[in-house]
């Protein structure tokens, strides 16, 4: 999100303002009226020098990625590392911070190995995942994960996983978008192999 700090209108030294030199750039007032031509560019001229008139001034802007989700994921005939593990792909609900989206996904994982962890007797390495966000409006944001796993435990049979990444860009307002976030899941598959999927993703969203 692009800020500025100041507009096109000249501004006056004020009259009360402080005299020392170190303190000059902070004593100027907006005057709508400058006398001359050439006493703008005066002043325009101690802006620039002074740092107080920026134009195009770019502040990154934090936002919160805060969402829960909950979908279906299918699997493909894609093998991207040749495991004969295949990828699957998935379309989930979003609500969040950002309000609703609807969110398309590609994810590939390992076989599963043992792990012998409690809680984790089995566990399945992120091969590759992304994902895009589209709102409403249109406007898209894409995430990217760069580790990830699923976890099963067999005393209970429960299946829970999780993953991290960055955020490599967007569309529209979320264009050139940066950051990192972090999301858990559980996943309950179907007899037909159909997995539906419910979590949350937290992170932050930096806008340029």
């Amino acid at each position: 999100m692009t800020q500025s700090h100041g507009s096109s209108l000249p501004l006056r030294r004020s009259s009360e303002g402080p005299k020392d030199s170190r303190a000059a750039g902070r004593s100027f007032v907006f005057d709508l009226h400058p006398s001359s031509e050439i006493e703008m560019k005066i002043r325009l001229l101690i802006l620039v020098s002074t740092g107080l008139f920026v134009f195009g001034t770019a502040q990154a802007v934090d936002m919160k990625a805060d969402a829960s989700f909950s979908g279906t994921e299918h699997p493909t005939f894609i093998d991207t590392n040749g495991d004969l593990i295949y990828a699957s792909t998935g379309v989930f609900e979003v609500q969040g911070v950002h309000g609703r989206a609807v969110t398309h996904s590609f994810t590939e994982f390992t076989d599963f190995f043992w792990h012998g962890e409690t809680g984790c007797d089995v566990r399945a390495q992120l091969v590759s995942q992304d994902f895009v966000e589209i709102f409403k409006d249109g406007t898209m944001i894409f995430f990217s994960a760069t580790e990830g796993y699923v976890c099963v435990d067999l005393a209970t049979g429960d299946v829970a996983g999780g993953a991290s990444g960055i955020v490599t860009g967007g569309t529209g307002k979320y264009e050139g978008a940066t950051g990192h976030w972090q999301m858990t899941f559980k996943p309950h598959t179907l007899p037909s192999g159909l997995a539906a999927i419910t979590g949350d993703i937290a992170g932050t969203i930096e806008l340029p």
